[in-house]
C-alpha cells in the first residue's frame, strides 16, 4: 500500500508538470489575455512562451505588451486580415508614437487563430521570448508587469505586419502572475482542444487606463513648433523688411520674444516624448534642442546689434550675424518640422499639408527678404545722392 501511495504520488508529480496551465487575464469583459509558461521556459527563465489575444470584431486591433510602459515594451498586435484570419504584427514599443514593426521578433501565428464567429483569436508561439530590444523578463519570477491596449473601431482587413494603426482609446497595465501559467511541453499548443488542462484567472492587479488628452502631446508639441517655425518667427523678420515705423524694432522683438517662449514650451514637451519613447538620439530632438539654444544667443545679439545701431546709426558685424542666423533658423527649423513626421510616422495627408504650408511660408519669406534688401538699397542710393548734392552745394557756397 506504502509503494502504491509513492507511485500514485510521483505520478501525480509528473502529471502536474507536463499539464498545460494557462493564466488569464481579462481586463475588460470583451477583451481577455492568456498565457502558458511551459515547463522548461520556467526552470530556465528564459526561452518559449505560448500567449493568445481574444477580443471582439469590434475592435479595429488589441495588443499585448511585454513591460511597464510603452518605451521598451515588447508587443504583440492583431487585427483581422479580411480573410477570416488575423494578422500578427510584433512591435517595439517607441513611448508616444506608433510602436515600430520588429522584424527580429521570432513569433508564429499557431493553429486555432482566426475570426471565430464575433472574436479576433490570436494563438501566438513567441520563441526566445525573454530578451528583446529594450528589455528582457524572467519567465522562473512569480510574476511581471504587462501592458494592453485596443482601439475599438471597423476592422483594418489587412494582412500587412506594419500597417499604420490609429492611436489607442483603451490601454491598461497589470502584474501577471507566471505560476498561474507554468507547466506543459514546450512542443504542445497549449490553445487547443483539451491541452488546457488548467485555466486560472490572473490574481494580479490590474488597471486600466482611459484615453486622455494628454497622449496627444505628440500633436501638441508638433502643432505648436510648426506655428513659429512657418508663421511666427517668418512673420516678425517679414515685417521688419516691408514696413516702416519708429517702433518697428519693438514689434519684432515682441513677436520674436513671444514666439520663443512657445517654441520653448514645444521643446518641453518634445524631450518629454524623447525621454520617454527612448527618442532623444534622433536628429529631430537634437536639430530642435540646439535651435533653441542658438536662438537665445540669437535674441541677445540682436539686443547688442541695437544699441550699437542708436550709437553709429549704421550696421554692425553684429547685425549681419544676427540676420543671417535668424534665416538659418527659420530654414533649418522648418526642415526639422520634416524630420518630425517622419520620426512619428506620420500619414501622407500630414506630410503634404505640413509641405504646402512650409513651402508657402518660405517663399513668402524669400521674397520679404528680396523686397526688403532692394529697399534698403534704393534708400541708401538715394541718401548718397542727397549727401553728394548737399556736399556740392556747400562747395559752390564756399567758393
Amino acid at each position: 500500500m506504502k509503494f502504491r501511495s509513492i507511485l500514485a504520488a510521483g505520478l501525480a508529480t509528473v502529471a502536474q508538470t507536463f499539464a498545460q496551465h494557462i493564466s488569464e487575464h481579462c481586463p475588460l469583459p470583451n477583451i481577455c489575455y492568456r498565457l502558458n509558461v511551459p515547463e522548461s521556459t520556467a526552470l530556465a527563465g528564459k526561452g518559449d512562451i505560448y500567449l493568445q489575444i481574444n477580443a471582439l470584431i469590434s475592435y479595429q486591433w488589441v495588443g499585448l505588451g511585454m513591460g511597464h510602459q510603452m518605451a521598451g515594451a515588447k508587443m504583440f498586435i492583431i487585427y483581422s486580415d479580411g480573410t477570416g484570419n488575423v494578422t500578427l504584427s510584433p512591435r517595439l514599443g517607441r513611448g508616444h508614437y506608433e510602436p515600430s514593426y520588429d522584424e527580429g521578433a521570432d513569433v508564429e501565428l499557431l493553429e486555432g487563430s482566426g475570426v471565430d464567429g464575433f472574436k479576433l483569436v490570436a494563438n501566438v508561439l513567441c520563441r526566445d521570448c525573454d530578451q528583446w530590444i529594450g528589455g528582457s523578463m524572467d519567465f522562473s519570477q512569480h510574476g511581471a508587469v504587462w501592458i494592453w491596449a485596443a482601439r475599438p473601431g471597423l476592422p483594418l482587413q489587412s494582412r500587412d505586419p506594419e500597417e499604420e494603426l490609429e492611436q489607442h482609446r483603451e490601454h491598461g497595465i497589470f502584474t501577471w502572475d507566471f505560476g498561474a501559467g507554468q507547466g506543459g511541453e514546450l512542443s504542445v499548443n497549449p490553445f487547443l482542444g483539451n491541452n488546457a488542462t488548467n485555466i486560472t484567472a490572473g490574481h494580479g492587479n490590474h488597471m486600466i487606463i482611459p484615453w486622455k488628452s494628454s497622449d496627444g502631446l505628440p500633436s501638441a508639441h508638433g502643432t505648436l513648433a510648426s506655428l513659429v517655425f512657418i508663421v511666427l518667427f517668418p512673420l516678425g523678420a517679414i515685417l521688419v523688411r516691408v514696413t516702416n515705423g519708429r517702433r518697428l524694432v519693438w514689434v519684432h522683438a515682441g513677436i520674436q520674444v513671444g514666439s520663443y517662449f512657445v517654441l520653448f514650451l514645444a521643446m518641453v514637451m518634445g524631450i518629454y516624448i524623447g525621454v520617454s519613447g527612448a527618442l532623444i538620439k534622433d536628429k529631430h530632438p537634437t536639430i530642435g534642442i540646439f535651435l533653441v539654444l542658438l536662438l537665445f544667443f540669437q535674441a541677445v545679439d540682436g539686443l547688442l546689434h541695437h544699441k550699437q545701431w542708436i550709437k553709429k546709426q549704421r550696421r554692425t558685424w553684429l547685425a549681419h550675424v544676427h540676420i543671417w542666423t535668424g534665416r538659418l533658423v527659420i530654414v533649418v527649423g522648418m526642415i526639422n518640422g520634416g524630420f518630425g513626421l517622419i520620426l512619428a510616422k506620420a500619414s501622407m495627408g500630414k506630410f503634404i499639408g505640413y509641405g504646402v504650408a512650409a513651402g508657402i511660408s518660405f517663399v513668402v519669406y524669400v521674397a520679404a527678404i528680396i523686397y526688403g534688401t532692394r529697399k534698403a538699397r534704393v534708400k541708401a542710393e538715394a541718401a548718397r545722392k542727397e549727401k553728394e548734392q548737399r556736399e556740392g552745394g556747400q562747395s559752390a557756397f564756399e567758393m
